[in-house]
């Protein structure tokens, strides 16, 4: 199968497919770092309590967004 052929099936999935296809396959492409994983994963999981207890409240996306 032609790389435009697996685009072409690829556009006909449903955009949560897409997604994990995409994911899938960015996994690929980067270096497994397990260290630095590990490291990323704790720090997402600190964010995201600490927002979700209102320690770190976020910002509004037109707040963010204006500075662009």
């Amino acid at each position: 199968m032609q790389t435009a052929e697996i685009v072409a099936e690829a556009c006909k999935l449903d955009w949560s497919s897409r997604l994990e296809l995409v994911q899938t396959i960015l996994q690929t492409m980067q270096p497994q770092d397990e260290e630095l994983e590990n490291i990323w994963r704790k720090e997402v999981s600190r964010r995201v309590a600490a927002h979700r207890s209102g320690l770190e409240p976020g910002i509004p996306a037109e707040d963010v967004l204006g500075h662009l």
